[in-house]
């Protein structure tokens, strides 16, 4: 299933970002990317949510960042009664509207941060939301330095709440996601050995770390704990082989580093919301 580039013809020499409201009685499948950076908040109406090669539900109140050129698709599980059923906020913008020489400026390391983890794609709680959606909606009224602005700060507020990453890392590591040379170097050792015995410990010796100090090292600079992060890495290339292969899933589970068929499904389900089966019609609906 190949994701298409979406063209942004309201690009120009002097516009670097967007706010409107997008409102439809159904979202239809649109499996796309495109360079822009996304913010998207859903404000009416349901259904599902990919991006790369996460699953999941959403509802009113779901609030994701989306870093540039990564697949996603927000699509409505039926036709609503109105034409208005399906609403949300779409903010998009280049990044050069935050070129690197101001993130590295004091004050805006929160803001970089943020934006790199985008690459992996965002949710914030449905707490965060509610508080910004008032000025998410004021935003699609401003225009030049004061959008700017407001999005700035909209950036750093959300660089100080509670999110969670959806994207495997085994799929952000495929995509241009720049991080410093020793943790991409522990991520792609991590990753070309998570279908093995592979265990905290043996990471913590790859990166000459005790296993305490790795330990808080890798929470800190992925947000995920290691056990998380290998399991990830093992998802997403079941996640891969679901699509791709006409392998059964059970020799999928296997060749992925889960020891069982019980254990696969529950981890599958635990970081998909759904079964491998369900998941593979999904991605394959035709």
């Amino acid at each position: 299933m190949k994701a298409e580039i979406e063209a942004m013809p309201w690009l120009n020499g002097t516009r670097v970002l967007r706010a409107y409201r997008r409102a439809e009685s159904t979202f239809p499948w649109n499996w796309h990317y495109h360079p822009e950076i996304e913010l998207t908040l859903i404000t009416r109406g349901s259904g599902t949510r990919l991006v790369g090669d996460h699953s999941g539900d959403y509802k009113s109140g779901d609030l994701v960042l989306l870093g540039p050129n990564l697949p996603h698709t927000w699509f409505s599980r039926k036709t609503g009664r109105t034409a208005t059923a399906n609403e949300a906020i779409v903010v998009q913008f280049l990044e050069s509207a935050f070129p690197r020489a101001l993130l590295d400026l004091p004050g805006f390391e929160s803001i970089r941060t943020l934006l790199l983890r985008s690459a992996m794609g965002v949710r914030f709680s449905s707490k965060t939301a509610a508080q910004l959606e008032k000025r998410l909606r004021a935003l699609i009224k401003a225009d030049g330095f004061e959008a700017w602005l407001q999005l700035a700060r909209i950036l750093h507020d959300l660089s100080q709440a509670d999110a969670e990453t959806l994207v495997e890392p085994s799929y952000r590591n495929e995509r241009a996601f720049k991080m410093g040379s020793r943790l991409g170097k522990i991520i792609e050792h991590i990753e070309s050995h998570s279908d093995e015995e592979f265990s905290l410990g043996d990471a913590a010796r790859f990166a000459k770390l005790t296993p305490s100090s790795f330990a808080r090292f890798f929470r800190k600079t992925t947000g995920k704990t290691f056990v998380d992060f290998r399991n990830g890495c093992r998802i997403g290339k079941a996640c891969q082989r679901l699509v791709e292969s006409d392998q059964s899933i059970l020799e999928i589970a296997l060749a992925s580093g889960f020891g069982n068929l019980a254990n696969f499904n529950r981890q599958f389900r635990k970081s998909t919301g759904m079964t491998p089966r369900d998941y593979r019609k999904l991605r394959n609906p035709n």
